[in-house]
């Protein structure tokens, strides 16, 4: 038999994550997007204000110094900075009245870049934090990213019509 939740992380988690169901009954969809998306982009602009003073000191250390944690945490500033960068665009998409240009522009794709380069730099500070986070493993660094390469191929021959699906309706 389990144990009892007993860290309090976890319970704070899944209140929030809980806590949410109201608000998918409460807001009309399109609402409750751009609250949701102002509400992470003021995360993401939280998250690069408190982490930059770290990033700071760790971009100014020589390129043989830097450790794990200087790794871990530029990541963070690199992938937050990515998310407010993705959720401008999806302000403006919305406010354009959903043209494609917006989201199909460079700056897009170039934060998309940008999450992999934070995700990179996660997976290179092995044992950042007590030794534990992350573990080390370039293998599957490779497996994920060529499980993606795939996954991005398979979305473009389905989109140019190479490979049909079968509608249910």
């Amino acid at each position: 038999m389990g144990k009892p939740i007993g860290n309090s992380t976890v319970a704070l988690l899944a209140t929030l994550w809980v806590g949410f169901l109201p608000f998918l009954f409460l807001f009309p969809r399109q609402e409750l997007f751009e609250i949701m998306n102002a509400v992470i982009f003021s995360v993401a602009i939280g998250i690069i204000v408190g982490y930059s003073p770290g990033v700071w000191i760790s971009m100014h250390r020589p390129l043989h110094e830097i450790r794990a944690g200087d790794a871990l945490q530029i990541g963070i500033v690199i992938g937050w900075t990515a998310t407010a960068i993705a959720f401008s665009v999806l302000w403006y998409w919305r406010l354009t009245g959903k043209e494609t240009s917006a989201i199909d522009h460079g700056i897009a794709a170039f934060s998309r870049w940008m999450l992999t380069t934070a995700g990179f730099l996660h997976l290179a500070a092995a044992g950042a934090i007590d030794g534990l986070v992350p573990l080390k493993s370039y293998i599957k660094a490779g497996i994920y990213t060529g499980i993606g390469v795939f996954i991005g191929v398979l979305v473009i021959t389905v989109a140019h019509g190479m490979i049909p699906i079968p509608r249910p309706f």
